[in-house]
This record gives structure tokens, C-alpha cells and sequence, in this order.
């Protein structure tokens, strides 16, 4: 990890790697046990978790302490995401659109012109751009268009 990643990105950001670059139990792990777990145990009643059916989201040690602290985890179907999703179906699209806009941007600047790839000490400012430019209106687009709040079966149908 590289400590400049913490220096200019959107503020609470945690990183992570993995050896393959791709999400995996242990990253998964992480991410719940020190970014979400403590967030909904501040919270009261019951809470929802949803996951998307990625093999690394079916772990018996997230599944238990979910079970713990009145989580309910639930698993979205395989091979829909495209329908119930809230992310892909509502927030990637906009925010792939915006991250391009900002990359556009970055190869016209001096650094951009002269090197291929980004600097990795200058992503988290790239991705500090894109995260000001995204709103809680984005997310709650996404669970009523896939009908899963406010409670709507005609999305998925």
C-alpha cells in the first residue's frame, strides 16, 4: 500500500489490495469488519445487508457476526444484476461517464501528457473529483428502480 494513497482522496477512504487485483474473501473480510460492521452497530434495529452473489460475499465469518448484530445478509440471485443490482442498474453507468470526463481532463494537464498511466500518488486527488460529484440521490435512484425500496416486484418483472 502506498501511503500517499490517504493523502488528497475522498475523506474515510480505506484501501485494500489483493495479490490477483481482484476483490476476494480476505478484502471482503476487511471491509466489513472494519468499515461496515462498526458503522450499523451504532445503528438501531434490525439492519440489511445485500450482496451480490459474488462467491466471496458467502463467508462464514461475516455471515456470523451479521447474525450476531441483528444483520440480515441477503444474496442477491445469480446472473440478474443487471435487473436487481441497485449499483449496476442506476450508479455505474453516471459514475463511468464522470470518471472518464476526469481522466479526459487529467491527460490534457502537463503530467497527463507526459506520462502513460496515472501516478499511483495521484489517483486518490483523481478519485476525490469523482466521489464530490456523487450523490445520495445516485444511490436511492438505484433501490427504486430495482424495486427494492420502496417494495416493487414490476422493476424485476
Amino acid at each position: 500500500m502506498w501511503s500517499t494513497w490517504t493523502e488528497g482522496g475522498p475523506p474515510g477512504t480505506r484501501y485494500n489490495r489483493s495479490k490477483s487485483g481482484w476483490f476476494d474473501t480476505s478484502t471482503f473480510e476487511d471491509w466489513f469488519f472494519s468499515l461496515v460492521l462498526p458503522t450499523l452497530r451504532r445503528q438501531e434495529g434490525k439492519k440489511l445487508l445485500i450482496g451480490d452473489n459474488l462467491s466471496s460475499h458467502i463467508n462464514m465469518e461475516v455471515l456470523k457476526a451479521c447474525k450476531s448484530h441483528n444483520i440480515e445478509f441477503v444474496a442477491l440471485p445469480p446472473n440478474n444484476t443487471h435487473l436487481t443490482q441497485p449499483l449496476d442498474v442506476v450508479y455505474f453507468r453516471p459514475l463511468k461517464l464522470h470518471w472518464h470526463q476526469i481522466l479526459d481532463k487529467w491527460k490534457e494537464t502537463l503530467e497527463g501528457q507526459r506520462l502513460p498511466t496515472i501516478p499511483k500518488n495521484t489517483f486518490p486527488t483523481l478519485l476525490n473529483k469523482l466521489w464530490e460529484n456523487i450523490t445520495d440521490n445516485h444511490l436511492k435512484a438505484g433501490f427504486t428502480k430495482t424495486g427494492i425500496f420502496p417494495t416493487d416486484e414490476a422493476p424485476v418483472l
